[in-house]
């Protein structure tokens, strides 16, 4: 180890992980694998280990980055960074290339399926009385309501009294009138916030509040007071459709392809809020041009007028940004000049459009 504690940069939890992933990995596949220096071990080969995988490009991106993280903090002299991270960084245009021209990815033409796929399980469905009950839930709560992120379905629980609500857990709250998510904690919830998110079908409502009355519980996924993982969510959602490869990103593609066809600005918001993600989100990493739209010559304008339409959402929520930042600023400044006596620059009053009142003596 030739750098010292000073010179370390971060080693997060993710990396942690893809870092005991990849070692359980190349300890099933390849001989004399030692936990604590396979990285530096393998680091001539694990190039092309991982290029020749059949893994997907964001597995692929995490890996490269994460090994290129490790040697740095091994060795900041150590040539196979540049060269990990320079990996990383082609399969990261490689990516976002994909998702701005909104093109399947292998595993999205393999198991992707149509959101009617989905509404004619349920309508089908038999609920016997010794079936499964989770599967067909969790598929009604990702159909019939846009889908949130895995990590809210393993934490969700039942709430019937609002009083507690404790503002960190994510609840489902129901009563005679009204049935919404509260999402107290999520991977955005210290940039936006808690929301609350309405459920208006009345089908899910009520399958929601059979479930909790047939097996009162704390958490909607859970199984003998046990709190559901992700692993858990996933089997559910296979179980159901029979789709071996299908995740929840491709639920939530599925959904947004599927409503954000003909659908105005405020109804595409509405259902960003819901879905948790700007709408620019929405358009540029889960609205998907699928083999029926790609037939012709017609893709190529297609896709054009969808990048076009990215960037312009990007625009309008920087602009919208930048607002709430100069706003921000503003007040910081006429607080510092009205109570702190701070001698504003002539140029900082007309950039934020600040002027005396004359009554008041005050700006």
């Amino acid at each position: 180890m030739n750098t010292q504690e000073m010179n370390l940069k971060p080693w997060s939890q993710t990396q942690a992980k893809k870092y005991n992933w990849l070692y359980n990995y190349m300890n099933k596949n390849y001989t004399n694998v030692e936990r604590l220096t396979y990285i530096l071990d393998y680091k001539t080969t694990l190039i092309n280990i991982i290029d020749s995988s059949k893994w997907s490009d964001s597995s692929k991106e995490g890996l490269f980055f994460m090994i290129s993280r490790y040697l740095y903090n091994n060795d900041n002299n150590d040539p196979y960074i540049k060269i990990y991270s320079q990996k990383g960084f082609n399969i990261s245009r490689i990516i976002e290339k994909k998702e701005g021209a909104n093109i399947q990815n292998n595993n999205e033409l393999i198991n992707y399926r149509d959101h009617s796929y989905f509404m004619n399980i349920l309508k089908n469905y038999d609920r016997e009385p010794n079936k499964e009950h989770l599967p067909h839930l969790l598929l009604s709560m990702i159909t019939l309501q846009p889908p949130l992120r895995t990590s809210f379905y393993t934490s969700v629980k039942f709430l019937t009294n609002i009083k507690d609500n404790n503002f960190t857990d994510n609840y489902l709250f129901f009563d005679n009138k009204e049935c919404y998510y509260i999402v107290n904690t999520d991977k955005i919830s210290k940039k936006r916030g808690t929301d609350i998110i309405y459920i208006v079908n009345n089908d899910l409502i009520n399958l929601l509040k059979y479930s909790y009355y047939q097996n009162k519980r704390t958490y909607i996924f859970e199984k003998d007071g046990v709190q559901a993982t992700q692993a858990d969510i996933l089997r559910y959602l296979r179980a159901i459709t029979k789709v071996k490869g299908i995740n929840m990103d491709i639920m939530r593609s599925s959904y947004i392809t599927h409503y954000y066809k003909n659908k105005s600005y405020g109804e595409k918001n509405n259902i960003a809020h819901d879905m948790r993600h700007t709408q620019a989100t929405g358009s540029k990493n889960y609205f998907k041009l699928i083999e029926d739209d790609r037939e012709n010559d017609i893709n190529d304008i297609s896709i054009l007028k969808n990048k076009i339409k990215i960037l312009e959402l990007e625009k309008e929520e920087a602009a919208k940004k930048d607002i709430s930042n100069d706003k921000k600023k503003r007040n910081d400044i006429i607080y510092k000049i009205n109570l702190k006596g701070v001698t504003p620059k002539p140029s900082t009053l007309l950039k934020y459009n600040i002027t005396l009142d004359d009554n008041n003596k005050a700006y």
